[in-house]
C-alpha cells in the first residue's frame, strides 16, 4: 500500500459530530444526501457522495471510500486504486457576510485491483493517486458511518 497511514490520518482529522447530525450512509435520493455510483467499465467506478449541512467535513470522503471498497469487494478485488478525486462544499449566501453550509461533496474515480501496485493510468499527479486495502477501508471506516 502506497500510503498506509492515509486512512488513519483521515480519521484523525475528521471532528466528531453527534450521530443525529451525520448524513446517513445510504443511497442518495432527491430528499437526502448519500452515495451514488456509476460503472465506467469492468472494475472501474465513479463514486459520488453528497452530505447534508450538519455533517463533518471529512464524512463525504469517508463515505466515498467506503462505497468504493464495497463495490470492489463485491467484484472480488482485494484493493482499490484511487485514480482521480475531488471534493467541495455547497453553501448558500445569507446576507452580505454570512454563508450557510448546505453540505459537502466528494467524487472518486476508482478501479478494483488484484495487487497493491500503483495505478498506471492515474489522472492526477502520480503522488496523489493511492492504493488501499478493501478490508482495511471497510474495517476502519465502517464503524464511523451513521446508519439506522
Amino acid at each position: 500500500m502506497k500510503y498506509p497511514c492515509l486512512l488513519a490520518l483521515l480519521m484523525a482529522a475528521t471532528p466528531c459530530v453527534p450521530a443525529s447530525a451525520e448524513t446517513e450512509y445510504r443511497r442518495a435520493s432527491l430528499f437526502h444526501g448519500g452515495y451514488r455510483e456509476r460503472v465506467l467499465g469492468e472494475g472501474l467506478w465513479r463514486v459520488t457522495v453528497g452530505t447534508d449541512g450538519e455533517t463533518a467535513m471529512g464524512a463525504a470522503v469517508r463515505m466515498a471510500l467506503y462505497r468504493s471498497a464495497e463495490l470492489a469487494r463485491a467484484e472480488g478485488y482485494p484493493f482499490i486504486q484511487i485514480l482521480w478525486h475531488r471534493g467541495g462544499m455547497r453553501y448558500q449566501q445569507q446576507g452580505r457576510r454570512q454563508m450557510r453550509v448546505l453540505g459537502h461533496s466528494a467524487e472518486l474515480k476508482v478501479r478494483g485491483a488484484r495487487d497493491a501496485k500503483d495505478p498506471v493510468d492515474c489522472e492526477m499527479p502520480q503522488s496523489r493517486c493511492t492504493v488501499h486495502s478493501v478490508e482495511q477501508v471497510l474495517a476502519q471506516i465502517g464503524p464511523t458511518l451513521a446508519r439506522r
